[in-house]
């Protein structure tokens, strides 16, 4: 096992954090509040994913070759989420998530789910030459700053992504890999439809309150 490379750690690292991920999502879900950082429903499933063998293959190893590896922005979301909740960027607005969808998801992957026409240099074929792809990053951050809609958070889940790209620590060279990936998207996509379908910042920001002890001066 220690003869792996990086990029194999890190595949299983990520499949482990989607399942700790789904533990805290549905235990947040059944019990109508949000849980402390890395509590057992997160690192119990990521240690049972990494060490149980299931033939000879490691739980965490399956996962990986049913869908693949993880952007590196999916698992630094996924890391913050289980670790330090508090530290997430927020949710963006319901039209950019609508727009990251259809934009990125429909030409990257729905040839491959739909009926749709496969051009001879698609979308995913730019993030091999990536100067392209880079430039039309560069605009779409340039627009959501004069939107005033930018989040230094975002900013730096995605500094993450090409900086992870840059050092190569992904099997993948393709620049798309490091960004952004199906789970992601079905996200993205999932709370675009169902906007409160996930705890959110008003929820938590109520429940963080329940927990401070009172000071006997009364609310404010």
């Amino acid at each position: 096992m220690s003869a792996w490379p990086l990029s194999t750690w890190i595949g299983f690292v990520g499949q482990a954090l989607v399942v700790a991920a789904l533990g805290r999502f549905v235990r947040e879900r059944f019990t109508k509040r949000v849980l402390k950082p890395l509590g057992p429903e997160s690192w119990l499933p990521m240690i049972v994913v990494l060490f149980v063998p299931l033939g000879g293959i490691t739980l965490a190893g399956h996962l990986r070759g049913l869908w693949g590896d993880l952007s590196i922005t999916t698992l630094v979301i996924l890391a913050l989420y289980v670790i330090a909740p508090s530290a997430l960027p927020n949710r963006p607005a319901r039209v950019w998530r609508v727009a990251l969808v259809l934009l990125v998801a429909l030409p990257l992957y729905g040839p491959l789910v739909l009926p749709i026409p496969r051009m001879q240099r698609d979308a995913y074929w730019l993030g091999w030459q990536p100067e392209s792809l880079l430039l039309l990053l560069a605009v779409v951050a340039g627009a959501a700053a004069m939107a005033g809609r930018w989040c230094p958070r975002w900013a730096l889940v995605v500094t993450a992504g090409l900086a992870g790209y840059s050092c190569g620590i992904l099997e993948s060279t393709n620049l798309w890999d490091a960004l952004v990936d199906p789970l992601l998207l079905a996200v993205f996509a999932w709370i675009a439809l169902f906007p409160n379908s996930c705890c959110n910042e008003s929820h938590a920001v109520s429940v963080a309150a329940k927990d401070q002890p009172h000071n006997g001066r009364g609310a404010h």
